[in-house]
């Protein structure tokens, strides 16, 4: 074999191996015995391994959220008559409850429990999303999504703004959420009634 196609031969090699290793990477799977579903996924192996051990050896439990406003209140100066009326007013933001690797639980307006039937749609919607998009600049999240473990230990919460298309997550491996996700979570706190102005 000439020196030239010994160097044919090894880009050969080095191509197939190539595609099998970058088959081997975007083509995981997310497997949930607990929850009897299984989603292909472009994470890589590492990636897959967290989640799948946050949804098969952690998961019990998930419950939808509604955050309350952070009220304070405000004053200012009237002007309008002969003299300086100082006014008070209410002003009502939604703020972000995450605190570090934990939550303001007082901040919680409304726990609805998930029914076993809609873990498929919510774990689908968190970690497998139709399509990449950039999040909004602003972030006034009213909804959340809490999840517990086998000993209803506190485990991750993802907090989500509908308005902004934008979320933050904690202490949960491979959140992605795409707009026909937003669009799939919005229905499903209508169907359990829970507000979303």
């Amino acid at each position: 074999m000439s020196s030239k196609s010994f160097v044919v031969f090894l880009l050969k090699i080095v191509i197939i191996f190539m595609f099998i290793l970058k088959g081997n990477v975007y083509s995981q799977l997310i497997i949930s015995k607990k929850f009897d579903f299984t989603i292909k996924t472009n994470y890589d192996s590492t990636k897959t391994i967290e989640i799948n051990q946050f949804l098969n050896a952690k998961l019990n439990r998930i419950v939808l959220v509604r955050i309350k406003p952070h009220c304070e209140n405000k004053f200012y100066l009237n002007f309008l008559n002969t003299k300086a009326d100082l006014i008070k007013y209410k002003r009502c933001d939604y703020k972000t409850i995450i605190r570090g690797d934990t939550i303001k639980p007082d901040m919680i307006e409304k726990y609805t429990e998930l029914h076993d039937r809609d873990y498929l749609m919510v774990l689908k919607s968190l970690f497998i999303p139709d399509s990449v998009m950039s999040s909004g600049v602003c972030y006034e999240p009213r909804h959340g999504i809490l999840f517990f473990g086998a000993e209803n230990d506190f485990i991750g919460f993802v907090e989500i703004c509908f308005k902004c298309l934008n979320y933050s997550n904690l202490l949960i491996p491979g959140i992605q959420i795409s707009k026909e996700d937003y669009n799939q979570l919005k229905g499903l706190y209508e169907q359990y009634e829970i507000t979303l102005d």
